[in-house]
């Protein structure tokens, strides 16, 4: 399991990285801790186009980083980030989503 100290050092080695397109991250305990630096990698890259974060717990303040982190990046190119298993509210899922169509 990589926990959201793997997590963090991950995501600060690709904010750089302008080859990697996709990114799974599935099932590895990132929490809510490691959303906040999924959220600060989406705010910087231009390249990722998938991120699987299933079944990581990341719960409503999870899901509230990553919009953040979504909206902050208006040259994103993430195409689809896979949240199923996360035990969140519809609220945070529409943040998401409304981060996404911006």
């Amino acid at each position: 399991m990589v926990g959201p100290e793997g997590t963090r050092h991950i995501c600060q080695s690709l904010r750089t990285n302008i080859s990697l397109l996709r990114m799974d991250l599935g099932w590895n305990m990132v929490g809510r801790m490691g959303s906040r630096y999924v959220a600060e990698l989406l705010g910087l890259n231009t390249t990722l186009l998938e991120i699987n974060l299933m079944g990581n717990s990341l719960g409503t303040a999870g899901l509230t980083l990553l919009s953040q982190g979504i909206n902050m990046n208006k040259h994103r190119s993430l195409k689809q980030l896979t949240l199923s298993y996360n035990s969140v509210a519809d609220e945070s899922l529409y943040q998401v989503i409304d981060a996404l169509n911006n």
